[in-house]
């Protein structure tokens, strides 16, 4: 049986490349910076949240 190499990280479809490029976003930095300190409604989040679009959070959660 063939040993397979680890993917790399700088190839597009490496699995840690997929979460880190979501991760990285701004929106989702925001939105789990405010989430790790409490729950929030959709609209407490979008109030907390100055200059997000409802689509852009809407798309990020």
């Amino acid at each position: 049986m063939p040993k397979s190499s680890p993917a790399s990280v700088m190839d597009a479809q490496c699995p840690s490349r997929l979460v880190l490029d979501r991760i990285a976003d701004k929106w989702t930095a925001l939105i789990i910076q405010l989430l790790s300190k409490k729950t929030m409604r959709y609209a407490e989040l979008q109030r907390e949240i100055g200059g997000i679009s409802q689509k852009m959070l809407t798309q990020t959660l």
